[in-house]
């Protein structure tokens, strides 16, 4: 082996430390001799990914592509027969043989996709793959390459990568999938973003803290027990504090063609309980309910600063519960909510068990 291949390279460095492992130099490449004119330089692999030891400007024209949670600024240039030089030099990596390097930038702006999760730990499954003709090189799991899911910091996670590939593809593409829906730009700036399209259209996340909220108006019983509900009970109110209508919910995935999820908050303005009666106390527990356009929900209700807890702490003191429902897309269903009192008598030897309902109903268009 002949000395420079032993060198450290300033490229392998770099890719080893945007990696976050401890990879020995040189071992993502086959060291060889190229022929020819005597080049001893380390020889990239196809798919080995490479970090630039120095800041490099932007490509111009990158693209918009969304993700649940965020916009994702992209681009991807033509493949190149080398990597740039360093101060001057020739790059101290070389291509595969007869190979090529294809360039990507990925940048994140700062404003936020509004977007629902039905538990945590968050389940969606971002991949970044280079498509040279028709080969994927896959960067999400790759030393050096590109992890992008809702519970990674994004420090370090966007930036310029090189990709090694096999020969000098005339057709490259950046290909980015969102739990199987593929997002392709290729390296004339024409893009396609598929059913990803519709989370663009999504409003800005800080946008939605100006929408004004929505009285579900007076209660009314629908239950047959005799036990009444404390005076500062009876006037417990009902309100949507939050709909967004979104194509995809973590947990869930994408909703079926022509139709969306509609993601309902809901909140009560006070406790309830149950008042005694003949010098009987009773303790109760409360479960609250919802359907959308007579349909049970998909998922809640889900307690949403339970979800927010973590990354995504952002704690609401009016204690919100969240509903998910899949509905036609561009429909306004009705909602009704309902709050079950679950009362049975304080006194541990006693029987008995009974069950009073609140019920609001809350008409479609007032939820568009």
């Amino acid at each position: 082996m002949s000395r420079t291949a032993e060198l450290p390279s300033l490229w392998s460095t770099a890719a080893a430390l945007a990696s976050g492992t401890a990879l020995a130099l040189g071992l993502a490449w086959a060291v060889t001799g190229l022929d020819g004119d005597g080049d001893s330089r380390p020889q990239a692999s196809p798919g080995d990914v490479f970090s630039s030891p120095y800041a490099e400007e932007p490509q111009p024209d990158q693209v918009r592509l969304e993700l649940p949670w965020r916009h994702l600024d992209v681009a991807v240039a033509a493949a190149q027969p080398e990597l740039p030089d360093i101060s001057g030099a020739p790059a101290d990596v070389a291509p595969p043989e007869g190979g090529s390097f294809v360039r990507v930038d990925l940048t994140s702006p700062t404003d936020q996709v509004p977007f629902v999760g039905i538990r945590r730990p968050l389940a969606t499954q971002v991949e970044v793959s280079v498509r040279a003709d028709g080969v994927d090189h896959p960067l999400s799991d790759r030393p050096g390459g590109f992890r992008l899911d809702p519970e990674t910091a994004w420090s370090n996670a966007t930036g310029t990568r090189w990709v090694a590939v096999d020969g000098a593809p005339t057709d490259v593409e950046l290909v980015v999938t969102v739990d199987g829906e593929e997002q392709v730009v290729g390296s004339d700036g024409a893009a396609d973003l598929g059913r990803a399209a519709q989370l663009a259209d999504l409003p800005a996340a800080t946008s939605l803290q100006d929408e004004p909220e929505i009285d579900c108006g007076r209660s009314r019983r629908a239950d047959s027990s005799d036990l009444e509900l404390e005076d500062y009970s009876r006037e417990t109110a009902c309100t949507v504090t939050r709909v967004l209508r979104v194509p995809y919910v973590d947990g869930l995935g994408w909703a079926p063609r022509g139709r969306e999820y509609v993601a309902v908050l809901l909140t009560l303005d006070r406790t309830v309980d149950v008042e005694r009666t003949d010098d009987e106390s009773w303790s109760s527990a409360t479960t609250l309910s919802a359907r959308l356009g007579g349909e049970e929900p998909l998922a809640g209700p889900v307690d949403v600063n339970d979800l927010n807890s973590g990354t995504l702490a952002i704690q609401d003191p009016d204690d919100p519960q969240m509903f998910v429902f899949e509905v036609d897309e561009g429909t306004n269903p009705d909602l009704a909510a309902a709050l079950d009192i679950e009362a049975v008598p304080s006194d541990p030897f006693a029987t008995g068990r009974e069950t009073l309902r609140l019920v609001w109903d809350v008409e479609g268009g007032r939820l568009s």
